[in-house]
């Protein structure tokens, strides 16, 4: 286990994504254009279509399943982070979606595209949390 503390500002990012927009996209925007070191966030909304996925240790590759339908966000949570040397924000985030039987389905989030809204909250975080491949997991994981 390896940990640190850091400390968080007393501002909170609150984000309207409006239909048709995608969100690991949209976020990953936002994280660039307001210089966010790190951070995370939670949302709640509706989506139309996503990819949602399952890392599969084995094989060290993501399975995933397409959803076309609309469904409502349960829950929408992850983080912000950069790849070591990278510039470009990571955003990292899984999700809980409910479809009109409230089925649930959830896993890690590929790509959504917002069916109505999503309102998320941003925190951000002051230091930069960075992120360095595991050969042996064969993922990017928090650098100690």
């Amino acid at each position: 286990m390896k940990f640190y503390e850091s400390t968080v500002e007393r501002k909170i990012v609150i984000v309207r994504i409006d239909q048709d927009e995608e969100v690991i996209q949209f976020l990953e925007n936002i994280a660039m254009s307001l210089k966010i070191e790190s951070g995370l966030f939670t949302g709640i909304g509706a989506i139309k279509q996503a990819t949602i996925s399952f890392y599969d240790y084995q094989s060290k590759s993501y399975i995933d399943k397409e959803i076309d339908e609309r469904m409502e966000v349960i829950n929408l949570t992850g983080n912000i982070s950069y790849k070591y040397a990278e510039e470009k924000p990571f955003i990292h985030a899984h999700i809980t979606l409910s479809d009109k039987q409230c089925n649930v389905y959830g896993g890690h989030l590929k790509r959504a595209i917002v069916g109505v809204t999503l309102e998320i909250f941003i925190l951000p975080i002051n230091d930069r949390i960075e992120r360095i491949y595991d050969q042996s997991l064969g993922l990017f994981i928090w650098k100690p």
